[in-house]
């Protein structure tokens, strides 16, 4: 099951330059187009950035691909809107297995040998213990018949197996401390972007005859 969600881009203050901007210059226009371009192209990295300050996943895990399957890919990042003022980020992703979290060990022991799963997800390891709270019993199993992929799974006292799940891509974008972190980032890269292109206008207006 993958889950969506949106989160706006503060674009207060380039609103402002803009309006400033607009009194002298005839056309600009492209200072938005390029600025989008620039941030549908380099935000979704920013977030993935943020997301690896507070979990331990891999960059590779987070940021989008053009693969159109992937099966260790946590979810998609995008950048949606056509103007500056409605700039929003758009994530969606599964909940994940322990694999993505440093999860040790990756293959199951030799036959008979007692062992416990551990995952590193929020910059700590942590041991899964046998059992755990709810009675379930986790091992480690290929993902599916003739499978090369181990994944972690949990049996209940009746017998049920289910594949073991963590958190998923838009539960890491949620986090607070990750949403300060790229909202910061990502309010940077805009000012970065919006004021470099700016800059190339204005040069170019002033070698204009």
């Amino acid at each position: 099951m993958e889950f969506g969600k949106n989160f706006q881009i503060d674009t207060s203050d380039i609103q402002k330059k803009f309006e400033h901007f607009k009194k002298t210059l005839s056309d600009p226009s492209g200072v938005f187009t390029k600025t989008i371009s620039d941030m549908q192209r380099r935000a979704p990295g920013k977030v993935a950035d943020a997301v690896r300050e507070v979990y331990s996943i891999k960059k590779a895990d987070v940021m989008p691909t053009k693969q159109k399957r992937d099966l260790k890919r946590a979810g998609i990042i995008s950048v949606r809107g056509q103007t500056i003022a409605n700039l929003a980020i758009h994530y969606q992703g599964r909940v994940l297995t322990p694999l993505h979290f440093g999860m040790t060990p990756k293959v199951p022991p030799k036959k008979g040998k007692k062992y416990s799963i551990k995952v590193k997800i929020k910059k700590q390891r942590k041991t899964v213990s046998y059992p755990t709270k709810e009675g379930k019993f986790p091992f480690i199993a290929p993902a599916r018949k003739t499978s090369l992929r181990f994944i972690p799974w949990l049996r209940d006292g009746d017998g049920e197996i289910t594949p073991m799940r963590t958190l998923s891509l838009p539960q890491m974008v949620d986090n607070e401390t990750a949403r300060i972190i790229m909202n910061k980032a990502i309010g940077e890269l805009l000012q970065e972007r919006f004021n470099h292109h700016m800059e190339r206008l204005l040069k170019d207006s002033v070698k204009s005859p």
